[in-house]
């Protein structure tokens, strides 16, 4: 499960902010004897992706299974007509992909795909919502995922901001907040970010992942020199003569 936020910025330069937690589940099943037991595995993933062409990026919500990883490559490569999708409203092949699985039979909610697109065709930045069953919105500011819940009600309380009076620095910061606001989920956690402007994609997330672990380096040298000079204050007193 996932967190995913997109904002659009219209102030100054215009562009779009796509960020996402880094956190990825799996459900593992442990076998002892006649007992079956299900066990949920967290680890941290990429789920923002930039096109080869460098005009769009794709950041998704749902199922990570082999028949998406081959949709996320094909689209990526330009092997699928994403342009053409945007301009008519329907993501033909986003469908077919959730309706694949099910083989024609129940509607299977916990085995599909939604997306967040941001693009710049043209050097005119947009954000758009692609639906399980290929239907495309755009969007100025949006969120998908388990815990977008409670990113959509930190855009609900920012109600003094109106999202085409937005500048990318604004949107980069209320898109760290939304982010922050959902780590309540427990299956949200970490941050990635990638800004689309017209004339570039620039993917921020290796840069933030190193700050965090230099910064927790240093605290981490800190406290154990603090805990160095604890024990020497504390040593107890040799009374002996």
């Amino acid at each position: 499960m996932t967190t995913l936020v997109g904002i659009v910025a219209c102030k100054g330069t215009p562009g779009v902010v796509l960020a996402s937690d880094i956190a990825s589940t799996r459900t593992e099943w442990e076998e002892r004897g006649d007992v079956a037991y299900k066990r949920l595995t967290r680890t941290n993933a990429q789920k923002i992706h930039i096109s080869r062409s460098n005009e769009f990026a794709v950041c998704m919500a749902g199922i990570a299974d082999s028949d998406y990883c081959q949709f996320l490559y094909d689209l990526l490569e330009g092997k699928i007509p994403l342009k053409e999708s945007l301009e008519k409203g329907h993501f033909e092949e986003l469908f077919r992909l959730n309706y694949n699985r099910f083989g024609g039979k129940t509607w299977n909610s916990s085995a599909q795909n939604s997306l967040l697109i941001a693009s710049r065709y043209e050097g005119k930045p947009k954000l758009y919502t692609c639906w399980p069953l290929g239907r495309i919105e755009e969007r100025l500011g949006t969120s998908i995922g388990s815990g977008s819940e409670h990113a959509l009600r930190y855009f609900d309380e920012q109600k003094y901001l109106s999202f085409e009076q937005i500048s990318l620095s604004d949107a980069a910061s209320m898109a760290d907040s939304a982010l922050e606001r959902a780590a309540t989920d427990i299956y949200t956690g970490g941050f990635d970010m990638v800004v689309v402007v017209p004339h570039d994609i620039k993917q921020y997330g290796q840069e933030i992942q190193s700050s965090l672990a230099q910064a927790k380096i240093k605290t981490m040298s800190r406290i154990r020199k603090e805990i160095e000079a604890i024990q020497v204050v504390t040593q107890p007193i040799d009374f002996s003569i």
